[in-house]
């Protein structure tokens, strides 16, 4: 006779399991994360069974589960934002068991933490994404810059910044309204995040203002990658405007030094910046001290 869910020791055993995923779940972690510590959970409760978790959109009609269901094996979808965004799988350990009623309850459990993980990165995503070019916005830009100053004043790692923007995006607004300008926003924010490669970064900060940020690289290496960037764009001409426009960016670029604040390294990365527009723009600055 199968003990009742809430009378069965390795039930409870489960849910005394669930609290500590539910905490640990509650920590920063990426997605990939939060299953593997889901699984990790599951296998030591569920000893006679195999779990397992796909991450991906399975395009699968909620009929075609129902006729995935065996006696040995049961699937479930994870439903987030009102799409099936991947699939828990139970299995029993042996081709002649069944699962168990009790099995099969803990499987649901399962299936909602792996759900509250995926909605969660799902928000996170949502919140630090710029939704017109989607790279990285503002609130993602900090946090990763300080992660990064926190690691670099740990181990003295180094540590730069490009700041850049788009030159004359006022006139391109002016005379072909904003869907021209969001159109070279878009445009320099895919050929930025294609051009700076992991685990280089580039967010969009704010309208025209753009910053790339390049862990253990020093400001030779965040230039080079500037100036990539910087030559792919130009010459760019957006749709939907005149043969003869095209698009430029300015670039300034700052390394970290040693016992510096993330402020500094800012100022100076701007101040880079202003130089490369008062150059002629349509160039790459590198901080070399205060211009006289």
């Amino acid at each position: 006779m199968i003990q009742p869910f809430a009378d069965n020791p390795g039930a409870r055993e489960f849910v005394r399991g669930l609290r500590g995923i539910g905490t640990t779940l509650l920590s920063p972690m990426s997605v990939e994360d939060a299953v593997a510590a889901i699984l990790q959970a599951a296998a030591p409760l569920l000893p006679n069974a195999r779990v397992s978790i796909l991450l991906q959109d399975v395009g699968l009609a909620p009929d075609d589960w129902a006729a995935g269901k065996t006696a040995g094996e049961l699937r479930l979808p994870l439903h987030v934002g009102g799409r099936v965004a991947g699939v828990l799988t139970v299995r029993a350990g042996s081709p002649e068991r069944a699962l168990t009623s009790l099995e099969r309850e803990l499987a649901d459990l399962l299936a909602t933490l792996a759900v509250v993980a995926l909605q969660r990165h799902r928000l996170e995503h949502t919140a630090m994404t710029d939704s017109l070019t989607g790279i990285g916005n503002r609130l993602a830009c900090e946090a990763m810059l300080a992660r990064e100053m926190a690691r670099a004043e740990r181990y003295g790692s180094r540590l730069s910044l490009a700041a850049f923007d788009v030159d004359s995006l006022k006139q391109i607004n002016d005379r072909y309204g904003h869907a021209g300008g969001d159109a070279v926003l878009r445009h320099v924010g895919a050929l930025a995040r294609e051009l700076v490669r992991a685990p280089d970064a580039v967010f969009r900060v704010g309208g025209d203002e753009f910053l790339a940020i390049f862990p253990e690289t020093d400001a030779e290496g965040a230039g080079a990658t500037a100036e990539r960037v910087r030559r792919a764009l130009q010459g760019w001409t957006p749709p939907c405007t005149a043969p003869e426009t095209r698009v430029s960016a300015s670039f300034g670029v700052a390394s970290l030094v040693r016992e510096e604040p993330l402020e500094s390294l800012r100022r100076r990365a701007d101040e880079a910046l202003y130089e490369a527009k008062r150059s002629g723009r349509n160039r790459v600055k590198v901080w070399n001290g205060p211009s006289g």
